[in-house]
């Protein structure tokens, strides 16, 4: 079996999480589908501690994440979530933020090269990050976020309202992190990224994990009736033509 990442047991948040058990395992990019208001979002803060649960264990690397220090913790599982914030300065500094204080500094050579892979231009550098479209800050997180080389990604819809050349161009810096990193883990509700990226895909609705399986049996073979719902709502082809 693969190492895990997370290990979840009987995990609770109020009405918004509900008793959800299951393994997030090293080496595999993980997606977390269902219908709005499932508790993608909310499980995801609780990997990374900006929630934390009313009852349960979860555990990263073998140790209760109780006993992670949230700065450690949140440094090599970086989580970029659904509404990008623009922090005051330019978009180059926006991009090397997280980079401030480390011995290794952002070289302006590192920053403009993500914008490109991004599919931005390297003059977006010097603008003011609060001048940006809601896309753009969305990419500047994500290149925020790769720029702090972690070891685990976690995206909350991160191509959300990307046309679709931008979204390749996301894809495909995103699948330079799969095989470099150790995991990622991304809520969506485009299902042609779950066939893009994904290797295995958690279903949840309405708090619960109602299904953990891998990527084909989730596209051919779905066992819950969510899964069901949203493949037939989705009605594409081209996820299964993947396989």
């Amino acid at each position: 079996m693969p190492e895990a990442l997370w290990e979840l047991r009987d995990v609770t948040l109020g009405t918004r999480i509900c008793h959800v058990t299951g393994t997030l395992p090293k080496g595999k990019a993980v997606a977390l589908v269902g219908p709005s208001g499932a508790g993608k979002s909310t499980l995801l803060k609780l990997l990374v501690r900006l929630m934390e649960p009313t009852s349960g264990e979860i555990r990263y690397k073998g140790k209760p994440l109780s006993a992670w220090d949230p700065l450690s913790l949140r440094r090599e599982a970086v989580l970029v979530p659904q509404r990008a914030v623009a922090f005051p300065g330019t978009v180059a500094e926006n991009l090397c933020l997280g980079r401030v204080g480390r011995k290794e500094p952002c070289p302006p050579e590192a920053w403009a090269t993500m914008l490109e892979d991004l599919g931005l231009p390297r003059s977006y550098g010097e603008r003011d990050a609060r001048q940006l479209s809601g896309g753009e800050l969305a990419r500047v997180a994500l290149g925020r976020a790769l720029l702090l080389r972690p070891r685990v990604l976690l995206l909350d819809e991160v191509t959300a309202g990307l046309d679709t050349a931008t979204v390749k161009a996301v894809g495909r810096r995103v699948k330079d992190f799969i095989r470099e990193g150790e995991g990622l883990l991304f809520a969506a509700h485009d299902l042609h990224l779950v066939a893009d990226w994904a290797d295995e895909v958690w279903v949840l609705d309405r708090g619960r994990l109602v299904e953990e399986t891998e990527v084909q049996a989730f596209f051919h073979r779905p066992s819950s009736s969510t899964s069901q719902a949203l493949l037939r709502a989705w009605g594409g082809s081209q996820g299964r033509d993947r396989f």
